[in-house]
């Protein structure tokens, strides 16, 4: 937890520095994005690569429990400051939902070259049922049997 002691003491001298709210903005930015390439780090997890299970849900409840944090501060921050501490917890908020997003490593190991195997051999078996004329001519057949019924259907209930 000392790294969220950390964080809020550097996002409160971003906030009291006085510099314009853009620029206030930018900096609480990049250390909600410093703090998420350290913790990532630590816990062995590349930006690219899946996660294992654990160190996602390690991730997850870091950035949780960081936000909150933020957000204690913002509700007893000044009105200026505030929207710092507000901006730092929008982003810790996104980098939690992106970690949610990733898919965890099944086998706790290099997951993404055995997913990318898969990947291609489901490609591959999409292309092979592609070529077989028999999908072609049942698709035809399908679309033929579409356009007569809608046809019918005209006719039977001419549009007004």
């Amino acid at each position: 937890m000392n790294s969220g002691v950390a964080f809020l003491t550097r996002l409160s001298l971003i906030a009291g520095a006085g510099a314009s709210e853009r620029t206030s903005a930018a900096h609480a930015a990049a250390l909600v994005r410093a703090y998420e390439t350290a913790l990532y780090a630590r816990l062995g997890m590349a930006r690219s690569g899946r996660p294992t299970a654990r160190a996602k849900e390690i991730a997850g409840e870091a950035f949780e429990h960081l936000r909150r944090m933020v957000f204690k501060a913002e509700l007893g921050a000044p009105a200026g400051a505030a929207a710092v501490f507000a901006t730092a917890r929008d982003h810790l908020d996104m980098a939690r939902r992106a970690l949610a997003l990733r898919l965890a490593a099944e086998d706790g190991g290099g997951g993404v070259v055995a997913r990318r195997g898969d990947d291609r051999r489901r490609l591959d078996a999409i292309r092979v049922g592609l070529r077989d004329q028999r999908w072609i001519v049942t698709s035809r057949d399908a679309i033929r049997q579409s356009r007569d019924l809608l046809g019918a259907l005209a006719v039977a209930r001419p549009i007004a």
